[in-house]
C-alpha cells in the first residue's frame, strides 16, 4: 500500500527547507537594497507618505525581480545540463572510447580512484542510454529537483518582498523624523539575525560574518543618503 501523499503544509514545509538560503539571500538582498533606496529619499523628502511609496515600489519590484532571477538561472542550469547529457551521449556513441574518456575527464583530474572510474566506464561503454556517469557526475553540481524551482521562486520572492517592506513599513504610520531612527533600528536588528543565518549556512564565523552584512547594509544607506542629498 503506497503511502499518503504529503499535504500543502507539509509540502511548504519542506519545500521552505530546501530553499533555505534562498530565502536568506532573497531577505539579505531585499533588505540591503530598500534601506538604501528608503534612506536615501528619507533624506530629501518632505513627508513619510513620499518614503513608504517609494519604498514599497522598490521592494515590490525587486521582490518579482529576484523570483524570476532565480527561476530562469535554475531553469537554465537545468537546459546546460540537459544540452550536456546529449552531447555527452552523442560523443560516445561515435566513438565509446573517446566518449566515455571525455566524460570521465573532470572526475579523473578531482581524483576520484581507478576502481570508481573504471565501473562508470563499463557502465557508459555497457549501455550509454543509461546515462550512469554522466548523472553522477552532473549530480556533483548540486542543482534543486525539477518542482524546486517553482518554491525556490516563490520563496525568494516572499522573502525579498518581507525584508524589503521591513525599512519602509515605519514610514506607514509614523512621522518621517521618528521613523528614520525606527527604520535603522529594524533594519540592523533584521542584518543581525541575516547574519546569523549566513554564518549558520556556510559555516562561517558569526560576528564576522555579522559584520560584513552590516557593513553592505551601512555602505548601501550611505550611497543612498549621497544620491538623495544630490537629487534634493
Amino acid at each position: 500500500m503506497s503511502a499518503p501523499a504529503p499535504g500543502l503544509f507539509a509540502r511548504l514545509g519542506s519545500s521552505l527547507r530546501a530553499s533555505f538560503g534562498t530565502v536568506v539571500f532573497g531577505m539579505s538582498d531585499g533588505t540591503v537594497s530598500i534601506f538604501g533606496l528608503v534612506f536615501g529619499v528619507a533624506t530629501s523628502a518632505t513627508s513619510s507618505a513620499q518614503v513608504l511609496l517609494a519604498g514599497a515600489t522598490g521592494a515590490v519590484a525587486a521582490a518579482v525581480s529576484m523570483a524570476a532571477g532565480v527561476f530562469l538561472d535554475e531553469q537554465s542550469e537545468a537546459d546546460q545540463a540537459r544540452v550536456k547529457t546529449r552531447r555527452a551521449l552523442d560523443a560516445i556513441k561515435a566513438d565509446p572510447q573517446a566518449g566515455a574518456a571525455e566524460v570521465l575527464a573532470p572526475l579523473v583530474a578531482a581524483g576520484v580512484s581507478d576502481a570508481a572510474i573504471e565501473v562508470l566506464r563499463e557502465d557508459l561503454l555497457a549501455e550509454p542510454r543509461r546515462t550512469g556517469a554522466i548523472a553522477f557526475l552532473h549530480a556533483l553540481r548540486a542543482r534543486p529537483p525539477r518542482g524546486q524551482v517553482v518554491f525556490d521562486a516563490a520563496w525568494m520572492f516572499v522573502a525579498s518582498l518581507g525584508a524589503g517592506l521591513a525599512p519602509a513599513l515605519p514610514f506607514l504610520w509614523m512621522p518621517i523624523e521618528q521613523a528614520r531612527v525606527v527604520t535603522v533600528t529594524v533594519t540592523l536588528v533584521l542584518l543581525v539575525a541575516l547574519g546569523i543565518a549566513r554564518a549558520h549556512i556556510g559555516e562561517r564565523p558569526v560576528l564576522a560574518t555579522i559584520l560584513q552584512t552590516v557593513s553592505i547594509a551601512a555602505a548601501a544607506g550611505i550611497a543612498g543618503v549621497l544620491i538623495g542629498r544630490l537629487a534634493g
